[in-house]
């Protein structure tokens, strides 16, 4: 009995649909395409709208919860050596000083001339960041290492100097650049760079020399920052014409430590760039912010960042850590509350709080991480500035520093030199360690006033251990 009962409910359908359809297919006098097409058109519009709507929805249901994208993508903005904007020449902030640099290379390559240019500010005023964005900008559509400007082509060689061993070798590392060559036969010098130059080897109508944290190049004699800056004077009368270009945070580093430029008539060109307003650096932070497909940041807790950046060092890049520190700890908090078990909660903001104690442990005691990162001849300098009246100048400072070192050094530490001594206090300045400003109508280095900018106690603190500097000190 349970067999005549599985035969009889195997036979209906599906065998009499299969028989039927290979029927129709191999009879030439059935209308086959009437038949296909029928269908088709049945079929179509009703089978491909519907599959159109869930193939949108299902990669949406599948992608990670917005709220965790915009946080990764937000910290990526403000990573340093983050994707810039390509399609203008100037930073955001930055447009005059784009111009500057625009309008000195422009100059000098239509009228096939050679020339200098020095490039000054504070630590993170986008002196490099901008030069590097017009060099990217300009650069030669076919030759990467190649400016090309009003029709005009240049070989561009750029060098970080702090990488360079030692100053003498920076023409080594010109040439090997120059020649893609590691190892020469003897050390190359500035006179070997001006016969390869004045044989015309370079196939370009001007070499640009792009010479960043130049400040590495000094030396006793500052003979090798001269001969640097004599090749544009050299190379009036080569082939190839030669720009140089060097950058550093002293606002008056040619003036100091190259007066022979001035006395010879070749003192370059410069260009300084100012610390960043609060509204310059909101300028920057919202046109990133602006990127994202939410807003993450609470207005408020953005002018929070600004003024606070602006108003100790104007650097841009300290408000850019600022920023990556808030955006990564509101994403550990957001991170605090997932559960598996419900629904992703809605974007955390970064709000006023956030900012405010981030900004706090970032600017709260700046002193200290500056005061850590000087090195020896730096803190000495400072121990003996607090034994000087408000008004000192750098001159008269110098003579006290000489007597203090002479009377409590005791022949440990030597004295610096007065160029030497000038590096160290520049050095200071460029760390927002000392303020100086001008007294009179005499802007000479100096006649300039120096005082001290961090309190007594961090700078104890910061030498605690160190008898010869204590003794400095106290």
């Amino acid at each position: 009995m349970g067999v005549l009962k599985d035969t009889s409910n195997v036979l209906p359908p599906t065998p009499t649909k299969t028989p039927t359809k290979r029927r129709l297919q191999e009879d030439p006098n059935t209308p086959l395409p009437q038949e296909q097409s029928t269908p088709n058109k049945k079929i179509c519009p009703s089978i491909l709208s519907p599959e159109a709507t869930p193939k949108k929805n299902v990669p949406s249901s599948l992608e990670i919860p917005v709220p965790a994208s915009v946080y990764r993508q937000a910290k990526s903005l403000f990573q340093r050596g983050s994707a810039q904007n390509m399609k203008i020449d100037h930073l955001v902030g930055r447009h005059e000083e784009a111009q500057h640099l625009k309008q000195f290379f422009t100059e000098h390559l239509t009228a096939n001339t050679s020339g200098s240019l020095y490039i000054s500010g504070p630590p993170g005023t986008g002196k490099t960041a901008q030069l590097t964005r017009t060099l990217e900008f300009y650069r030669h559509p076919f030759r990467d290492d190649y400016l090309q400007m009003a029709g005009k082509t240049a070989c561009v060689v750029n060098i970080n100097c702090m990488i360079v061993q030692s100053p003498e070798l920076i023409f080594q590392e010109i040439m090997g650049k120059l020649v893609k060559k590691v190892h020469f036969g003897k050390r190359q010098t500035c006179e070997h760079l001006g016969e390869y130059l004045r044989q015309g080897k370079c196939d370009a109508g001007h070499l640009l020399i792009v010479l960043d944290e130049m400040d590495a190049l000094l030396t006793r004699d500052q003979q090798v920052l001269f001969d640097v800056f004599n090749l544009a004077k050299m190379a009036q009368s080569y082939p190839t014409q030669v720009i140089i270009v060097g950058i550093a945070n002293a606002l008056d580093f040619t003036d100091k430590f190259l007066p022979r430029l001035k006395r010879t008539g070749q003192n370059p060109k410069n260009l300084s760039f100012m610390p960043y307003t609060w509204e310059q650096i909101k300028q920057v932070v919202t046109h990133k912010l602006q990127q994202l497909p939410v807003q993450l940041f609470h207005p408020m807790a953005i002018q929070l960042c600004c003024k606070k950046a602006s108003s100790l060092t104007g650097d841009l890049r300290k408000a850019l850590d600022v920023c990556y520190k808030a955006v990564e700890t509101v994403e550990l908090e957001y991170n605090r509350n997932l559960s598996p078990f419900v629904d992703p909660p809605p974007l955390l903001l970064v709000s006023i709080s956030h900012m405010a104690r981030i900004c706090a442990s970032a600017f709260g005691t700046p002193s200290s991480s500056k005061l850590t990162a000087l090195n020896m001849s730096q803190k000495m300098v400072l121990c003996c500035l607090t034994h000087c009246a408000a008004n000192i100048t750098i001159h008269e400072f110098y003579v006290t520093y000489r007597h203090i070192m002479s009377d409590r050094a005791e022949g440990v530490m030597g004295t610096l030199k007065k160029s030497e001594f000038l590096e160290v206090v520049s050095a200071l300045e460029a760390m927002a360690v000392v303020n100086l400003s001008v007294r009179g109508k005499s802007a000479e280095m100096s006649n300039r006033q120096i005082k001290i900018n961090v309190p007594h106690d961090e700078l104890a603190k910061s030498v605690q251990g160190m008898g010869i500097l204590m003794k400095l000190l106290h």
